[in-house]
């Protein structure tokens, strides 16, 4: 299935949609579906980092992971990256490793979930997308049929 059809089934299985594909305003819909639309990408960093994002949390936090790396290796060589600014939170075996740890170790939760939320930016979708979803490529033949919707209302109106 390519984005396009996934995009659509989406739009059509939103149902604060439907008002907007029948008079075809595109950016409401692209609007309404962007909201906390997210995507992760690539960003290192470092002790001033986490010291600058956590606050005076950073400190304490920085010295729970070097008493916890005395035991766990892979949270000893992640210390190593992060002492060198080189910790990617963007990989997603980083991010899933951290989601483990805060598993087991659940007061470290809320700083992961702050530093991890470094590494996501906003993915809105566009007007473009959504007209490509909804009509196709070249915005003339109707993936999605508004008038349907709009005869089958007025079929059930006396």
């Amino acid at each position: 299935m390519n984005h396009a059809r996934i995009l659509q089934e989406l739009i059509l299985n939103t149902p604060d949609c439907a008002e907007h594909i029948a008079s075809g305003n595109d950016q409401a819909i692209a609007d309404l579906l962007s909201i906390g639309r997210v995507r992760v990408v690539p960003t290192e960093i470092g002790v001033g980092t986490i010291l600058a994002t956590l606050g005076t949390a950073g400190g304490p936090f920085l010295d729970g992971l070097v008493t916890l790396s005395e035991q766990d290796r892979n949270t000893y060589w992640a210390l190593d990256l992060v002492k060198q600014g080189k910790f990617d939170i963007g990989m997603s075996g980083t991010r899933l490793q951290m989601r483990a740890l805060a598993q087991e170790k659940p007061q470290l939760k809320a700083a992961f979930d702050i530093l991890l939320s470094l590494a996501e930016v906003p993915d809105p979708y566009t007007p473009e997308q959504i007209s490509i979803a909804l009509r196709g490529p070249w915005g003339d033949v109707p993936v999605i049929e508004p008038i349907i919707i709009n005869a089958e209302e007025s079929a059930q109106t006396p």
